[in-house]
């Protein structure tokens, strides 16, 4: 898609359910 580090930063959220 757009950048990996984004797809990292947004996999880390999901794993760890931060953001609702």
């Amino acid at each position: 898609m757009g950048n990996p580090g984004l797809r990292v930063a947004h996999s880390f959220i999901d794993n760890h359910s931060l953001n609702p």
